[in-house]
């Protein structure tokens, strides 16, 4: 009897398994007609009685994603194939990866300077790549205690400057008119702009200066026209 159970809760988490594991409808490795069912899994509009992925690209290991051919994790026969992610120029296993000294990132999208701010660490020491990211977190290079990282996880910012992590407006005090926290962030106030490196927020903006050019214009031309 106790076999009997045993062998149907096996039975019931097989099939469990088997349906968590099987491809939505029109999704890479899902059921589909045509090509035009394929609309799910971005890349993977060919149809062969299952999506597959479209040319020039291929699935990923889970078979979850189809990723471009000589890009970080896609297809390649050889180092000279891996053209398409800066840093992830080694084939291996007819897999680009990242060359030496550099990891992928956690989406498995870049690669990253080991020691770097999101780069490979085993202690603190390692991360010397990004000023302020001296903190080594689940083997990642991280901001340390007051900084955060950017949106585009590049630098440390102190937190209550411009770009940096705020909860109330009250928090952005480290730049000059940027005491609004917009998003958890820190931006400009109104009727200020950010400048090119984004360390700043200047006065005024390109566009209002050029409506306001244009009303003097016509002012100062105005009588001259008259008396023409």
């Amino acid at each position: 009897m106790a076999g009997k159970v045993a062998f149907t809760r096996l039975m019931i988490l097989s099939l469990i398994n088997y349906t968590y594991a099987t491809p939505a409808v029109g999704a890479l490795g899902g059921t589909c007609t045509t090509d035009g069912d394929c609309t799910v899994t971005t890349n993977a509009g060919k149809c062969s009685t299952t999506c597959a992925c479209s040319d020039g690209f291929s699935a990923n290991t889970a078979v979850t994603a189809c990723i471009a051919n000589g890009a970080l994790k896609g297809a390649c026969a050889t180092s000279a194939d891996c053209t398409g992610t800066t840093n992830a120029d080694v084939c291996t296993a007819l897999k680009c990866r990242c060359k030496t000294g550099y990891s992928a990132n956690i989406a498995e999208t870049t690669c990253i300077a080991n020691g770097a701010l999101n780069g490979a660490c085993s202690a603190p020491s390692d991360c010397t790549g990004t000023t302020n990211a001296d903190v080594c977190t689940n083997s990642r290079c991280a901001c340390k205690t007051g900084y955060s990282a950017n949106t585009e996880g590049t630098v440390c910012i102190v937190d209550g400057a411009l770009g940096g992590k705020c909860t109330v407006s009250s928090d952005c005090t480290n730049t000059t008119n940027a005491n609004t926290c917009t998003s958890d962030k820190c931006v400009c106030d109104t009727g200020f702009s950010a400048n090119p490196t984004q360390t700043a927020c200047l006065a005024g903006n390109t566009g209002s200066v050029s409506m306001a050019s244009t009303w003097i214009l016509v002012i100062a031309y105005m009588p001259v026209s008259i008396y023409l």
